[in-house]
Parts: C-alpha cells; structure tokens; sequence
C-alpha cells in the first residue's frame, strides 16, 4: 500500500518545493500555480484532493453561478476524475478520488495536475456568472446588432 506522506516527500523532492506536513485533520496542503490551493488526504484506502472554488453567491447571481458550474461539470464529466461539490459550510469545491494502493508519484503528479487544471476550468466558468437580468440585456443587445 502507498502511503501517502512517502509520496508526497518523493514529489515534493522531484518539484524542489517543500514537503508537506498534516495538519491537525490529517490533510496535506499542495500549492500549486501560485493560487490553487490542494488538500490531500486518504479515506478508506482513497487518495482524496479537495481545493475550494469559493463561496456560493448569496444574491440574485446564484443560479447562474451554480448552473455555469453544473454546466461546466457536464462538459468534464466523460474525461476528468474531477467533479465540484459543496461543502458542510456551503463553499463550492471541486473534489476527486482515486485508490492510494500501488500509486506511483508520477500517478500523484498527473492526478494532481488534473485537479488543478479542473479547478482552474472551473473558476473560469463561475467567473462568467452574471445577475439574470445583466444575460437578458447582453441577449437583447446581441438581437438588435443583427442585420
């Protein structure tokens, strides 16, 4: 069985950044492109990566941004381990699991650059949410510029 703090030493060694230690919960904290902040943690013999894409907006944006989200986990649905999810605080996250036995380091690295890369697809599509009313005026502009 791969543990998982051996594997993160070996990938951290390879990358030339600094281990990571666990916090009180037992999760290991990557850094990855300056702002993608990765949990790492094991459950149930599960390698676990969780990186939080924010507070779910309280306003009159919230449908948009949930269904941008929605949206954009459809389109990676076929070819990523990664999904979002919201967590017990009511924070979006985007979540991915995968068995830690056997994993080699070079399997870490791949999953967890697809998580990042996942994340970051994601914070472009919620970045786009806009109030309903600012879609109906951009469709409505869109319509009169028609021939």
């Amino acid at each position: 069985m791969a543990n998982l703090a051996l594997l993160l030493d070996e990938l951290a060694r390879r990358n030339a950044m600094e281990a990571p230690r666990p916090d009180a919960d037992g999760r290991f904290h990557v850094v990855a492109d300056d702002d993608v902040h990765v949990a790492c943690f094991e459950r149930f013999g599960q390698l676990c990566l969780v990186s939080p894409l924010g507070r779910i907006p309280d306003d009159q944006t919230a449908a948009a941004w949930l269904r941008r989200l929605l949206n954009a986990a459809l389109k990676r649905m076929k070819g990523s381990r990664c999904t979002p999810a919201v967590d017990a605080d009511g924070g979006a996250v985007v979540f991915a699991r995968c068995a830690l036995a056997d994993l080699s380091v070079r399997e870490l690295e791949t999953l967890i650059e697809e998580h990042v890369n996942a994340h970051e697809g994601y914070q472009r599509a919620v970045a786009q949410a806009r109030a309903p009313e600012a879609d109906l005026a951009e469709r409505f502009a869109r319509q009169a510029l028609r021939p």
